[in-house]
């Protein structure tokens, strides 16, 4: 595999830096005075790193390309995969086997199926919140759903909590822990040892659960 820089952004930094973009570009970020031979040979040092990074990337983007908006495309909800089909008869988005998607939103069928996730969203954060809340004596003000892409919830001083409605898309269980997570904070408002102690107390498989994100989390996305 032949390595290409594709964009070098000079500035005052002092370090070199290196980025693979979400569309498999390589970025080279570095200080004025570094010379194009240097940075070459930087790039052959880390060659094996960034054919792995890439690679990766490449098939993250490839299982994106599924979610088209059309009969062959499939919406990721709840941690499964379901077929779209445009129905005639149908006068609103549904979910049983498949998703039917009413034949008059093809025009723009991403905006429609997004509303359609916020709603789901909202219906089912604001249950699991309610009861996971009840069971382990935690109090919030509010819940909101948000268009977060990477932040898939907050909680603010005040105790509302903040979710991005792309979290639906996971399984229950990561929503459950993503949820626990926000919960938490309400009573420790930062990430300190006794922080992670409720965390594992509460939610024994956080670690893996935390690994998901972090590899799967791209997924989460239209």
């Amino acid at each position: 595999m032949n390595i290409q820089i594709d964009n070098i952004i000079r500035s005052k930094r002092k370090t070199i830096s290196l980025e693979i973009t979400s569309d498999a570009k390589i970025v080279i970020k570095a200080p004025h005075y570094v010379s194009i031979n240097y940075l070459e040979d930087f790039i052959i040092r880390k060659k094996d790193w960034i054919i792995k990074k890439v690679n990766i990337i490449k098939e993250r983007n490839q299982l994106k390309s599924k979610r088209i908006f059309s009969d062959k495309g499939k919406i990721l909800f709840l941690g499964k995969d379901f077929d779209i089909n445009f129905n005639h008869n149908s006068k609103r988005i549904t979910l049983g086997e498949k998703l039917l998607i009413p034949i008059k939103y093809k025009c723009d069928t991403k905006k429609y199926v997004i509303n359609w996730y916020k709603k789901q969203a909202r219906i089912i954060l604001n249950k699991k919140v309610f009861e996971i809340a009840q069971k382990f004596g935690f109090n919030y003000r509010s819940i909101r759903i948000s268009d977060a892409k990477t932040r898939w919830g907050s909680c603010s001083g005040k105790n509302n909590l903040n979710f991005s409605w792309r979290i639906i898309m996971a399984p229950i269980q990561i929503i459950d822990y993503i949820i626990i997570h926000e919960l938490i904070h309400t009573e420790i408002k930062n990430h300190s040892r006794e922080y992670w102690n409720k965390v594992v107390s509460i939610c024994p498989n956080c670690k893996n659960y935390r690994k998901w994100l972090k590899e799967n989390g791209h997924l989460l996305d239209l």
